[in-house]
């Protein structure tokens, strides 16, 4: 999970979206392409913002990583399952603050 966090939390430092939206699941992948491009531009984030890991959870096949957006006191929030399939970790939730 460590090495799947972190290529996420690069990815979307270095404002590579595709990268970030390979991440998500494969059967939610067009619909959570479409949201995070919503709000990429309803927050007009051009590049993305720079994202600090503050704390996860581990439940065995799922896990729940939160990140700080700067100048937001409520944390981004990601969550991930391990698909037994590929033997790696797909995002199939994230939420970011308001």
């Amino acid at each position: 999970m460590d090495a799947t966090l972190e290529a996420f939390r690069l990815a979307w430092n270095a404002d590579r979206v595709d990268d970030v939206k390979a991440m998500f699941a494969p059967e939610s992948r067009a619909s959570f392409s479409r949201s995070l491009d919503r709000i990429v531009e309803r927050h007009q984030w051009h590049p993305l913002p720079q994202l600090t890991p503050t704390h996860r959870t581990d439940e065995g096949y799922f896990a729940a990583a939160y990140f700080q957006l700067p100048g937001s006191e409520k944390e981004f929030y990601t969550s991930w399952t391990y698909d037994r399939a590929t033997k790696g970790w797909v995002m199939n939730l994230f939420r970011v603050p308001k």
